[in-house]
């Protein structure tokens, strides 16, 4: 019962974007862990799939703070519904690529659709009671996780059966299903105030500045061993599609069960942010040391990587950012956040392709180097987390 409670909704607009994000997580999943692969069938080489991965998502990244800008200013549900649209035509795009190439200016439109989460965060932002912010990030991520729980296993199911073109094309019917779902949301009032001069200031506020700097380092870090570790379990494990998939599976409720129990730790706080990071490094020796199925199981269960620091650092976000910036401010997190994604992958494949265990071990010294640093700002009191009470509050305006 105490985990079913964190699911109560705490209104009717943040129970439409919890179904939203429920059913956004079912399609993401069923092809997130099989994208590597997908991309090989279209003839890439391994320093091709992480460049795929990497340049589809580096260049629109530095749009989503303009467009946030534009949110606060003239509404925020227009552009979501917009983001939702643009990343549920891309999917179908990248069903259809005839070869990896073509599936860059797909991978580039779903990339850019995210433009569409940043002004969604804030809309929870405004939505929630301030103190229950940390609850309702935290929920978002649970929802989008438990939706992936089942559907990972489907993808590998589905791709093993008809392709993984048809993979991508369920997704985009669910993702269809989502964008409905958001339809009903009332449009919350436009910030008047929310001007250039505004956002000039934004820029020039040390702290936030710091705190996105920060985000993209963590966001590289907790990346890079893990995001061709299916094709190392296909090519070097010999892990079939299915077995992947389910351990996909095994991930997303890792991600479900750790994002409860880390927020009963502090869902705001550098402890999160720690025992993620540990989780990950951990995650990164199962899977350098083994091959058995169960321990591998164990390695997707605890590696949450981004997803579990993710409501950490959205929290911590809020409270640096004042109404008038918030779309603006999470536009520049999320351009922080996406770029930290995209060139993890491009990492990865170069290292892979000199040797497949290669981003394993840089992951595991980034996921060190970030342990150390996140101790060290703590120290310093320049903490990401909310560690000390009231950090940040001298910004706020609730």
């Amino acid at each position: 019962m105490a985990f079913l409670q964190r699911f109560v909704v705490i209104n009717r607009d943040l129970g439409l974007i919890y179904l939203s994000s429920f059913l956004w997580g079912v399609g993401l999943y069923l092809y997130f862990y099989l994208q590597p692969l997908y991309i090989t069938q279209l003839g890439a080489t391994p320093e091709q799939v992480g460049l795929a991965l990497g340049i589809g998502t580096f260049v629109v990244t530095f749009l989503y703070a303009p467009i946030g800008l534009w949110a606060d200013r003239y509404g925020r549900k227009q552009v979501m519904l917009l983001g939702w649209g643009i990343g549920t035509l891309s999917t179908f795009a990248m069903a259809f690529a005839p070869d990896w190439r073509w599936f860059i200016p797909g991978l580039a439109g779903y990339t850019l659709s995210n433009f569409g989460v940043a002004v969604l965060y804030s809309y929870i932002t405004t939505s929630a009671p301030p103190e229950r912010r940390g609850e309702a990030f935290a929920t978002v991520t649970s929802v989008i996780s438990l939706g992936s729980i089942i559907s990972p296993a489907i993808g590998g199911w589905l791709g093993e059966q008809v392709g993984l073109r048809t993979v991508y094309f369920v997704a985009g019917m669910i993702y269809t299903a989502s964008t409905l779902a958001i339809l009903p949301l009332r449009n919350q009032p436009v910030e008047v105030h929310a001007t250039r001069h505004n956002a000039r200031g934004l820029l020039q506020n040390r702290a936030f500045l710091f705190h996105t700097l920060f985000v993209f380092a963590l966001f590289f870090a907790v990346d890079v061993g893990l995001v061709l570790a299916p094709k190392f379990l296909e090519e070097v494990r010999n892990v079939d599609l299915q077995q992947i998939g389910w351990l996909g599976t095994w991930g997303a409720l890792g991600v479900t069960v750790l994002a409860y129990a880390l927020s009963k730790l502090r869902g705001e706080g550098l402890q999160t942010l720690l025992v993620s990071l540990l989780l990950a490094m951990v995650g990164l020796l199962l899977l350098i040391g083994t091959q058995a199925l169960s321990w591998l199981g164990l390695a997707f269960f605890i590696s949450g990587g981004n997803r579990l620091v993710r409501p950490a650092v959205l929290a911590r976000a809020a409270r640096l950012l004042e109404p008038a910036t918030m779309s603006f401010g999470m536009g520049i997190q999320q351009t922080a956040m996406q770029v930290g994604l995209a060139l993890s992958p491009a990492v990865a494949g170069l290292l892979y392709a000199r040797n497949p265990f290669w981003p394993f071990y840089g992951g595991l010294i980034l996921l060190g180097a970030m342990v150390a640093m996140t101790l060290f700002l703590a120290l310093s009191n320049q903490i990401v987390g909310g560690v000390q009470e009231g950090a940040g509050e001298s910004t706020q305006r609730d």
